[in-house]
Formats: structure tokens, sequence, C-alpha cells
């Protein structure tokens, strides 16, 4: 019945008719969207400009949605002092944002059967003070009671070279004092990530930069993200700057070789968008772990990421101050419209939040 229906030369033409039909709509629908993306692209160049000329933000930005990047453009100088202009290239230091990269990595070690997060951290650092009662979960949720930071005083001379050495004068001459009862409460710790740093080289056998180097960056081809504790000699890794009272100020240089886990990572705006898209396709950990990264649980905190809601639309984000930089990244997953905006200018995020709400109104989210 079919084949005959087939041989019917009135059939045959109402089919080609309705082929080429159906190629003109898919290809009206593309070129109306291709407009679409580039009134769009014109729109958001053109108030982000306003707010550059208003507000002098020095850094770079880059506004995506799914494989399509509507805006790209850099901003100020990377060095005053130089008159050196931020570029594509220029790579700046992303501070806490280096916690997805920590996160990622230990549910890695998950899936290879080497820890649990549900581990008690006495297993992997022999002595630590509550060791016994803080798990890595609650490491990863900043809800292990953790102060936010260690401050030696006085500061310890000479200071540790290495991460071995730094958890050695923490259990030594450091009294771990926790804020609440681990799992209770929520309280943004850095040391928290910090000792998973430690970890990830304890159980991996590497050092933490030769773990995410291997794991993670190459992996996703981030061949401009590394680690910025040659800062000043690293012509491409751009000056940071601090906000005094309407004045620059060249921030001091920091030892980031301590803080590996918790922040000490440089990257740029094309290289943490590549990021953005490995999360949807679980190209590093499976679907089942990718779930867990981003399960914010009571204290709406997945694995290096603030988990939030608007209207019912899922919104996986977080900051990053660190040595004259503030970064940002903001994903609308529900939309798959990432936002990311790197400065080498701390104003304590002003500049990034406006710029944020201001490109979040002109897409409509």
């Amino acid at each position: 019945m079919f084949y005959n229906l087939f041989r019917n030369r009135s059939v045959k033409v109402l089919i080609f008719t309705l082929l080429i039909f159906i190629t003109i709509i898919s290809g009206c629908k593309s070129d109306t969207q291709e407009i679409s993306y580039k009134n769009l692209s014109i729109q958001l160049e053109s108030d982000i400009d306003k707010y550059y000329k208003d507000f002098d933000f020095s850094g770079n930005i880059l506004v995506a949605k799914g494989e399509n990047i509507l805006f790209k453009k850099s901003y100020g100088f990377s060095d005053i002092e130089q008159k050196t202009l931020n570029t594509s290239e220029t790579r700046f230091l992303i501070g806490s944002l280096a916690k997805q990269f920590t996160g990622m990595a230990i549910m890695q070690l998950v899936e290879r059967g080497m820890l649990n997060v549900d581990d008690k951290i006495i297993k992997y650092i022999d002595g630590f003070p509550e060791g016994n009662k803080i798990t890595i979960q609650h490491l990863l949720t900043h809800t292990s009671g953790l102060e936010r930071d260690i401050k030696f005083d006085p500061i310890p001379s000479p200071l540790p070279t290495n991460q071995n050495e730094a958890i050695e004068l923490i259990k030594s001459s450091y009294q771990i004092n926790l804020l609440f009862t681990p799992g209770e409460s929520f309280s943004y710790s850095n040391l928290g990530y910090e000792l998973l740093g430690y970890i990830i080289e304890k159980v991996s056998g590497m050092s933490y930069k030769d773990y995410l180097e291997k794991n993670i960056f190459t992996p996703l081809n981030m061949t401009n993200t590394g680690f910025g504790y040659d800062r000043y000699s690293n012509k491409l890794l751009a000056l940071g700057y601090n906000l005094k009272k309407e004045c620059l100020i060249k921030d001091k240089f920091i030892d980031l070789t301590l803080e590996s886990g918790a922040a000490g990572i440089y990257s740029t705006v094309e290289d943490l968008y590549k990021w953005d898209r490995s999360l949807y396709k679980n190209k590093l950990v499976s679907k089942k772990s990718m779930e867990n990264i981003f399960n914010g649980g009571k204290f709406k905190y997945g694995y290096g990421w603030y988990i939030e809601s608007d209207n019912g639309q899922r919104i996986y984000k977080h900051t990053g101050l660190e040595g004259g930089f503030y970064s940002f990244i903001s994903r609308m997953v529900d939309q798959d419209v990432c936002i990311i905006i790197l400065s080498n200018v701390d104003d304590d995020g002003t500049a990034a939040f406006n710029l944020n709400n201001l490109i979040i109104d002109r897409l409509k989210l």
C-alpha cells in the first residue's frame, strides 16, 4: 500500500514541497535567532560601555547563552603605571572561584574509591584538632564550624613553604575552637577548603597544582588557567588594585602557596566559559556526582557554589576576592546563561554586582 502511495506523482510533489517548506522555516528560525542575538549583543555593549564611562570599571566580561557568546570585552588597564590595557588574554586571580575546582577534584577522588565525603578528616590529617568530629562533607559545605581563616599571633617566622608544613604548624601551635557543632550551622571557611587541598594531595599523591592541571584544566583545554604564585613575573597576569576612598592602590605581593584549595588560581573569562560548558556535559564526573556538587542542602551551598533560585529558575554562583582582584560567575542553568566578570580592582564587588544586574535586566531573565 505504502509503495503504491509513493509511486503517485502528486504525493511525491506534496512531500517534496513539505520538505522545502520545513527547510525554509528552519532557516528562517535560525536567521531570526541570529539577528536576535546580534541585536542583544549590540544592546549589551551599549549598556556596559556606558557603565564603564560612568564608573571606570577595569576587567573582562563575558556573557553567553548556550554555545553563543553574546558579549565579550575588555576594559581598563592590567598595569596602570605602564598603561598596559586589559585584553582577552589577560589573566586574573579568581580568589574563591578556586573552591569549585577543589569540589570537583574531591568528587573525582570519590568516584575512584579513594575517599568518601562522610569520612572524618582525622583519617587524612592525623592529629588535627577536632578532626574526629569534622567530615569532608562539612568542609565542602562550610558547615564544619571552623573559623574563616587562621590568624597567627605572632606571625611565625619563617613561614611554611608547603601544605605539610602549614598543617603541622596549625596542629602544634594553634588552638582550634569550633564555632558550632559540625553540621548544625553555616559559616564560610577558607581554612576548610585549604584542608581539602591538603587532603587532595594526601590521597592522590600529587600536588594540588599538578592534580588540577592533569585532571581538570588539561582535559577542558583551559590553557590560560594556572596558579598565581609568580603573579608579578607573569606578564599576562594583571596587577591587582584596591579602591580606597576613590583612589587605586596597588596591592602588595601575597605568597599564595598556602591557599591551595581555597584560592591562588588565575584564569580568563574564556577559560571559565569552557568550565561552564563542561558542567552541562558531565565531562569530569558522573551525573550523580554533579547532582551532589549542586545540591545546596539546608544552607544552600554546594561544593564551591552558592545555590539560589529566582521564580523557580536555578542559579549557581560564586564570588572571589583576592589580592586586589574581584571575580564573579553566575550560571542560570535553566536558561543556559552564563555571566563571568573578572576585575583587577577590589571594590568589594560593587562593579560586578551592578554589572550583573544590568546584564540580567537586559536579558530579561
